[in-house]
């Protein structure tokens, strides 16, 4: 076997092993009490930043088997009084995410369903809503 094909075969060989480590770790990690606590501040923190609301989750689950995301009772408070309902509420929020390739972006949604969305638009006289304006203005634009 020439040289070059002995450093190539060790070189893939390597590849496949840090692909297999870091497989074995996010599975690892998916599973950790700290990964249940760190998604959903992060999902609130972007969904109050991309949208101006205050969200609120109820429960967060994770199967990492097959990549779903399941939040129940899911709120979103806009700038409607205190005692008005939300400005959206479901009961169920279930994503399924796939994989994709890193050069390609690496997850993407595969399928997202929500259970019993209510939404609730105040339209006062002057014509302002309870839907705010986002954080960050121009993002997802």
């Amino acid at each position: 076997m020439s040289r070059t094909r002995c450093v190539l075969l060790w070189i893939g060989g390597g590849l496949h092993g840090l692909i297999l480590i870091l497989f074995v770790t996010g599975i690892a990690i998916a599973r950790t009490d700290w990964f249940r606590r760190m998604v959903p501040e992060k999902v609130v923190a972007a969904v109050e930043t991309g949208t101006g609301c205050r969200a609120e989750l109820g429960s967060f689950n994770f199967d990492w088997t097959h990549l779903r995301a399941q939040i129940h009772d899911f709120v979103l408070h806009g700038l409607e009084p205190q005692d008005a309902a939300p400005l959206f509420r479901a009961d169920l929020l279930q994503v399924d995410l796939k994989l994709f390739s890193p050069f390609r972006g690496f997850v993407d949604i595969a399928y997202l369903s929500v259970q019993k969305p209510q939404a609730n638009i105040i339209l006062g006289p002057d014509g302002h809503t309870n839907v705010p304006l986002p954080k960050v203005p121009g993002q997802g634009r």
